[in-house]
């Protein structure tokens, strides 16, 4: 028989698979993530593991900035392999991993590959059995001036990702320089994963100094056209308490960005 893809009764299941989600008021952040400019919480993770995988399997986060995806692998017995482009941020995701660790009575594996993930078919990764990720938003961080970059700044924290790497994506000249390079990655990934395995890409649409780029509808349709690789639905992520702030009052529209696409690949058998 075919192997159950988790362990949730059919009720918690259904649960699930409701379209849009708002997440239950995440704990306080360890200083640790906080400094990180872009950061997912544990809650989203942990809903997604709990789903698309069980005990023991591999996942993998190609954007693994300070280390989320791989402290709930730790917490929830699941083998993890990150991959971190800036020394600096992978640093800080071992170290809040070995603090996860701390009092655990773990068998598990969670390793920080400090590289860029375009190299990531190049890599030494045992077959995945789920991705799940948040990309940097191309140029976004240096561009944008709102009242979150002016507090962060404030309070001394980062506002970008303070690396000057050209193989950063957010370094990327234009769009359509960023939307090749992240295709052309995930179509890497999705040779290290396991036949029927699941991808979650955690996006937003993006606006550069007033233009509106449909970053996560691009990469629905690109990443969806690519072989073995099919789109199979989203989940809307509702950020309900983020603060509001008055854009283009009193002479233009703009909206404040309370959501985000979990935009949800799966890798198609190359025998089909």
């Amino acid at each position: 028989m075919k192997k159950p893809l988790n362990d949730l009764p059919a009720k918690e299941w259904a649960k699930f698979s409701k379209s849009w989600f708002v997440l239950q008021t995440p704990p306080k952040s360890s200083s640790a993530k906080v400094l990180h400019p872009a950061t997912f919480p544990e809650t989203l993770v942990a809903d997604f593991l709990r789903f698309f995988t069980r005990e023991g399997d591999w996942v993998l986060d190609p954007f693994l900035g300070s280390g989320t995806t791989l402290v709930v692998c730790a917490q929830m017995n699941r083998n993890g392999i990150g991959i971190e482009i800036a020394p600096h941020w992978a640093k800080i995701a071992e170290e809040r991993i070995a603090a996860a660790r701390t009092n655990l009575f773990i068998s598990t594996t969670q390793k920080v590959i400090v590289g860029d993930a375009a190299d990531v078919d190049k890599m030494d990764i045992p077959p995945i059995n789920f991705v799940i990720t948040s990309p940097p938003y191309w140029c976004i961080l240096r561009t944008k001036g709102d009242m979150r970059k002016h507090q962060r700044a404030q309070r001394n924290l980062p506002t970008d990702y303070r690396d000057d790497n050209p193989k950063n994506l957010e370094n990327c000249p234009t769009y359509e320089d960023y939307m090749r390079a992240l295709v052309d990655i995930f179509a890497k990934v999705a040779h290290k994963m396991v036949d029927g395995a699941y991808m979650c890409i955690v996006v937003q649409n993006i606006k550069v100094y007033g233009k509106v780029y449909p970053l996560a509808w691009d990469l629905a349709l690109r990443l969806g056209a690519q072989p073995n690789i099919q789109l199979c639905d989203e989940k809307i992520w509702c950020l309900d308490n983020t603060p509001l702030l008055v854009y283009g009052y009193p002479y233009a529209w703009m909206s404040n960005i309370m959501h985000r696409y979990c935009l949800i690949f799966r890798k198609v058998s190359s025998k089909n």
